[in-house]
């Protein structure tokens, strides 16, 4: 059932307070904290604004700040309307229009339709949700192009993450929480209270919107913000501060876990396969025990299969893994239809065909986007990498990846089933091949061939996946914009 909102402060009420930047001699925790991002003077900066306080006081000290002078941030708004709260969620769409409007900060609206992904997937609602936010807003990011995304966790959001992570059985990765910067997304508000938040709206007179499914108590989450954390507060008033500080702590220690993997997994000569990936396995049994498992779900990323992999599922392989093969094995119990087979030297991780209705004509392929094809996902994404971070991608990506020149795809792509007769010129072969010769010369088996789905243009052939790309869309000395195709199975128990 959809509650009323709260009564809030309507937008025109944060137009009459306008901005007081100029002169103003203090500094409060919200608007340092924005002061010491780490940017660049001229930095395009998108601005994920759900409409709530956090959000809210976020757009409109990044716009203080830029309108009195103080930084020369170019600024962009963004809003998903994730279509679970009817009308309330139409009322925050409308509330974030009037905000954006009245800061002088233009505006990209996204809706997206968590429930049918959630039905789709068989995800929770959470978790879609939170993976089609973060896919929307990469998206208009890239489209802008932008620099950063920046979101408004709080410290409070964060101990509420620690928490959660930690009834889920979280290892260290899980207590670092939350990162104040990752790649291009940057969240300043991590070192700012809740409250702090709420006193900065009120001293400035700007209104926010209340959504109603933070009281939810079926989210785990609101559970732990409602019913936990006041009791914790008594046996420690500071808990949040605490819990955060533990985070930052172990982000520091999980770094330094994360080089140590990166390291041993260039002792293992990984090596890309028809169907997935290959490594040695006698490094990785000298490893030590903690890095095993790491190292298997980097390698398991590589293979784009790492979605729903739990510690448990490692584990299980990683007994597997341990004990010497005089003959080849197979271990099957993994999600998204990868198996692992350890011969004497090596272990192979590869995705076990699936059987899926069949797909009829084209699907359209957005660049940036993704589409459900089967039971495989396809994805596109439009990194901004420097030509170190390019180089470091080829390097890593596993069959199942494809680094692709911008300017050969265009904007549409399509997903499809392959056409008599169609040609590919596969990357390193100098000159082009029957996509069925390719097949046979790969190895393919027939049942495979009869689900292959292939990626293309409207007018040419691009990627098979697991098999070959075309030398002309790849990558290349004057490659300035990439698109990093995927490929994956849906998860699966």
């Amino acid at each position: 059932m959809v509650q009323k909102p709260n009564r809030i402060q309507p937008p025109t009420a944060t137009r009459r307070a306008g901005p007081r930047v100029t002169g103003e001699s203090h500094d409060g925790p919200v608007e340092a904290a924005i002061l010491a991002m780490p940017l660049d003077s001229n930095s395009r900066v998108l601005v994920a604004v759900s409409g709530g306080a956090d959000s809210t006081a976020l757009l409109d000290v990044l716009a203080r700040l830029v309108t009195g002078g103080r930084r020369s941030w170019v600024l962009r708004a963004a809003h998903v309307n994730h279509g679970l709260r009817g009308h309330e969620a139409d009322q925050d769409e409308e509330f974030v229009r009037a905000l954006a409007r009245d800061r002088g900060v233009p505006l990209d609206v996204v809706g997206v339709d968590v429930e049918e992904h959630s039905r789709a997937r068989g995800a929770s609602i959470e978790a879609m949700a939170r993976e089609l936010r973060y896919n929307a807003l990469y998206e208009r990011l890239d489209a802008w192009p932008g620099d950063v995304l920046v979101t408004a966790h709080t410290m409070d959001d964060q101990a509420e993450t620690v928490l959660l992570n930690l009834l889920r059985g979280a290892g260290l990765t899980g207590v670092a929480a939350m990162p104040d910067r990752r790649d291009r997304l940057v969240r300043p508000f991590l070192s700012v209270r809740r409250h702090d938040i709420l006193e900065y709206l009120q001293r400035q007179h700007v209104g926010y919107r209340l959504d109603s499914s933070n009281t939810d108590p079926r989210f785990a989450r609101n559970r732990i913000r409602r019913e936990v954390l006041p009791v914790l507060r008594r046996v420690r008033p500071d808990v949040v501060e605490k819990l955060a500080r533990s985070a930052a702590l172990a982000a520091q220690d999980d770094r330094l876990v994360r080089e140590q993997v990166d390291e041993t997994i260039g002792l293992l000569e990984v090596r890309i396969e028809k169907f997935g990936i290959a490594a040695a396995v006698a490094p990785w049994r000298s490893a030590a025990p903690p890095l095993r498992l790491r190292i298997l779900r980097a390698l398991l990323a590589r293979l784009g299969a790492a979605h729903g992999v739990s510690t448990r599922h490692l584990g299980d392989l990683a007994a597997f893994l341990e004990k010497p093969a005089t003959s080849t094995r197979t271990f099957h119990a993994l999600p998204n239809a990868v198996i692992c087979t350890l011969d004497p030297d090596r272990f192979h991780l590869s995705i076990a065909p699936v059987e899926a209705p069949p797909v009829a004509g084209e699907l359209a392929l957005p660049v940036p986007g993704s589409v459900f094809a089967g039971s495989m996902l396809f994805s596109s994404e439009t990194p901004r990498l420097t030509a170190d971070e390019l180089h470091r991608r080829l390097a890593v990506c596993g069959p199942h990846h494809a680094l692709c020149d911008a300017r050969a795809l265009g904007r549409r792509l399509v997903v499809r089933r392959p056409r008599p007769g169609e040609r590919l010129r596969p990357l390193g072969l100098h000159g082009s091949k029957k996509i069925q010769d390719l097949l046979v010369d790969r190895r393919v088996p027939v049942a495979e061939r009869a689900r292959l789905l292939v990626v293309g243009t409207e007018r040419q052939l691009i990627w098979i996946p697991g098999v070959a790309l075309d030398e002309r869309a790849a990558v290349g000395p004057q490659t300035d914009r990439v698109v990093h195709l995927t490929c994956r199975p849906t998860p699966t128990g």
